[in-house]
């Protein structure tokens, strides 16, 4: 398979960068019988909840990315804004990224050069005391059959980089399904020593 490593640049893999969601067995969890961040629900969550980034700050709220990392203690990245004579905080890190530097594309097999300028994207980056967690998030009317395991690798290389492995760092996805009633299904995985064909999956919850 090919396996982007730069602009426009590509080497090629001989395994499977996809994973089967279906050989997961999740374990079902009610999303009103878990604690809420806050005591209120936005309203604009409420009826702003088309994209990806929505759903992933609807999980938030809703506890579910607080009961599924068991810590009652989330801390997000906060960014201040100094606007005239009042402050908003916006919370988590997400959006498009361009290294300009080298990473490292380990493999059982062998290792690859990802070159800088190198882009991708990070859904979400939320961040407590000891840890940092990265969200790749899918939405649609039907649950996902596979998922591409570049989208947290990527982000998972990054974050190691620049933290300089000071903390822990987890992978989780979330798979969003819209149709009637809404269920959350989280899988994290973990990258044995960064290598990416050396993976395993350590818990699975579907919220509903």
């Amino acid at each position: 398979m090919p396996v982007r490593c730069g602009q426009a640049e590509f080497f090629l893999y001989k395994g499977n960068v996809f994973y089967d969601l279906s050989r997961i067995t999740f374990i079902d969890t009610k999303i009103k019988n878990i604690q809420r961040v806050e005591d209120f629900f936005p309203l604009t969550l409420e009826y702003f909840h088309k994209n990806e980034n929505a759903y992933l700050n609807k999980a938030l709220s809703l506890g579910i990315i607080n009961n599924f990392l068991d810590s009652n203690r989330l801390q997000v990245f906060k960014k201040e804004i100094q606007n005239k004579d009042y402050r908003r905080l916006l919370y988590g890190q997400f959006g498009k990224i361009k290294t300009n530097f080298e990473l490292e594309f380990k493999t059982t097999k062998g290792n690859k050069t990802i070159n800088k300028g190198f882009q991708f994207e990070i859904d979400l980056v939320l961040e407590n005391k000891n840890e940092i967690i990265i969200f790749e998030a899918k939405q649609g009317v039907k649950r996902r059959t596979s998922f591409c395991l570049l989208q947290l690798y990527y982000p998972l290389l990054y974050l190691t980089k620049i933290t300089n492995n000071k903390k822990k760092i987890r992978t989780i996805f979330i798979d969003i399904e819209t149709k009637t009633q809404e269920k959350y299904m989280l899988t994290e995985y973990v990258f044995k020593g960064l290598i990416f064909d050396d993976y395993r999956v350590v818990q699975a919850v579907e919220y509903k």
